[in-house]
């Protein structure tokens, strides 16, 4: 089993390997950078049904927020 950071090793691994890059390359990078490119990558490969859920995840969240908002005093 691969623990929490095991599979963020891997997955920066893959990334380094999509840039062509030495597996060590990703730390690097300044953490603005490491944080677009492991979006890029994120984006990348998430399915179409992947895509959806997350869109409505982020509205449901969004309107959630607005309810809160009005609702305080």
């Amino acid at each position: 089993m691969i623990s929490r950071w095991g599979a963020f090793d891997l997955m920066v691994m893959r990334i380094a390997q999509r840039w062509n890059q030495a597996p060590d390359w990703f730390y690097t990078l300044e953490t603005s950078t490491q944080i677009k490119v492991l979006a890029e990558y994120r984006l990348h490969c998430e399915s179409p049904e992947e895509k959806k859920d997350r869109q409505h995840a982020i509205k449901m969240a969004k309107m959630e927020a607005m309810i809160k908002k009005r609702i305080q005093p």
